[in-house]
């Protein structure tokens, strides 16, 4: 896809979802120093709390990790109930 046509179709979208939502979010990315300053020590400590709680257990290791997906999932994009209402709207 030529980059020129991008912008065009993340408008697009955006004029789709302002039905549903009241402000269109961009696609932000963590530039490289952040990355380093920011992401990688949460992402180091959580691995690491992970493996603390889960207590060697690779099933609940699995199954906290799931969850923290699931509900960082929630996050970006609103829970099930959430959604459910905007499309039955």
């Amino acid at each position: 896809m030529a980059n020129e046509q991008r912008p065009l179709l993340q408008a697009a979208a955006c004029a789709a979802r302002d039905m549903a939502e009241p402000f269109c979010m961009p696609n932000p990315q963590l530039t490289a120093e952040q990355r380093e300053a920011l992401f990688e020590p949460l992402f180091a400590s959580t691995k690491t709390e992970l493996e603390r709680l889960s207590g060697g257990d690779s099933q609940v290791l699995w199954a906290v990790r799931r969850k923290l997906t699931k509900e960082l999932g929630y996050l970006e994009r609103g829970s099930p109930p959430g959604t459910r209402r905007i499309k039955a709207t």
